[in-house]
């Protein structure tokens, strides 16, 4: 069931700091890649590369279907907290595993998990914006671009926080397993849901239409890519 807050001009502060808080487990880890896969178990730097890669086509293949269930059954909020759960749960395991081709398919359901949370939480605020009754954030951008700001900054301060292996590689899963199942039930509890705005669909000769009548959108697509790309390069 979806709630709907009384207050339609209010800053949906929660589901803001949710989407910061999601971003630290997954960067949180990225410093004790090699303790893991190349010291305790074994692995090259192609494995070590691989279980970064591993998780992000989880969520690569899984984004638009986390979009389309939730869109389905009219419930974001039921599947965020659910998959948190599930995710921190992935971290616990990732721990435990002794074999590497076993850990880079869990590795992967990692990265399905937290598409769900994340790619759902953005979502919510999306419906925020494209609730015409609500003047203040309607189509403006302004949410989404705080959202924006606070999951880089999620980005940014999770990988330094990866100092913590130090004292025990395990350590940053440990915690990163932890916030994602705080997550999940902070979710669940208290979350709020906006009102699902349906657009006509979208088919592609519609978009390629779209897309000539407009063929600057390239420039922020190239760059988005690049950008990634050049991340998980350096990664």
């Amino acid at each position: 069931m979806v709630s709907i807050s009384p207050s339609r001009s209010k800053l949906p502060v929660l589901n803001i700091a949710l989407i910061f808080f999601s971003m630290l487990p997954v960067t949180m880890i990225v410093p004790v890649f090699k303790d893991i896969i190349k010291d305790k178990l074994g692995g090259d730097s192609l494995s070590v590369s691989f279980f970064m890669s591993s998780a992000m086509l989880g969520s690569f293949l899984f984004s638009p279907i986390a979009g389309y269930l939730s869109d389905k059954f009219r419930n974001r909020k039921l599947f965020i907290s659910a998959f948190a759960i599930l995710d921190g749960l992935c971290f616990f395991l990732l721990m435990e595993i002794k074999d590497l081709s076993i850990l880079q398919g869990v590795r992967f359901l990692e990265g399905v998990c937290h598409i769900f949370v994340i790619g759902l939480l953005l979502s919510t605020i999306v419906d925020r914006e494209n609730d015409s009754g609500n003047a203040r954030f309607f189509r403006k951008g302004m949410l989404l671009g705080l959202a924006g700001m606070f999951l880089s900054l999620g980005v940014g301060l999770g990988s330094p926080m990866g100092i913590i292996k130090k004292k025990n590689p395990e350590l940053p899963f440990i915690i990163a397993g932890w916030m994602m199942i705080a997550i999940g039930v902070i979710s669940f509890l208290f979350l709020t849901e906006y009102d699902f705005i349906f657009r006509p669909k979208i088919n592609f000769s519609t978009w390629l239409e779209a897309f000539k009548k407009n063929k600057l959108i390239l420039v922020p697509s190239t760059y988005n890519f690049i950008d990634r790309f050049t991340v998980g390069f350096f990664v």
